[in-house]
Parts: C-alpha cells; structure tokens; sequence
C-alpha cells in the first residue's frame, strides 16, 4: 500500500493529488513545469501544495458536515462551462 503523503482527520491525501498540486503551483508561480522548477524552489512548493490540499480537504469537510450537497444541474453546467473554455 502506497504512503499518503498526509492525512486530514482520518482522509489519505496521495502523492498523485501531490503531484497534480505540485504541477499547478510550478505553473502558476513559475511558468514552467514541475521539471523546469530550480532545486532550490521545490521544498517551497511542496509546503505550499501541501497547504492548498489540506485547506481544500478541510473546506470539503466542512462542508459535507454542514450539510451541503451540490445541486446536479449546477454541476452540469460547471462542467459545460469548463469545458466551453477548454474549446471542447
């Protein structure tokens, strides 16, 4: 079995989520790929990954615990909507 990289109140965060944060930070910060990173920025950028997806996992939490259940036809038209920006 693979080691989560961390756990919020009993739910696994993976090294796949990891990446996939580690990837947008990279891009959003740096312009570039995770790969184009300097050495020296990679810590930064893990603690910072690390960070948005615990946040992300506590604000779901959260909100499951509240009650909250998205509504089917707003999430279909979230989806169009990303995917019109996509050009798909």
């Amino acid at each position: 079995m693979v080691q989560p990289v961390a756990t919020v109140n009993g739910t696994p965060i993976d090294q796949k989520a990891m990446n996939a944060a580690m990837q947008s930070l990279a891009q959003e910060n740096f312009h570039a790929t995770l790969d184009e990173v300097p050495k020296e920025s990679l810590g930064e950028l893990r603690a910072m990954a690390l960070e948005r997806l615990v946040a992300r996992e506590l604000i779901f939490q959260a909100a499951l615990a509240d009650g909250f259940v998205a509504d089917n036809a707003a999430v279909e038209e979230e989806v169009a909507r990303i995917l019109r920006m996509m050009g798909n």
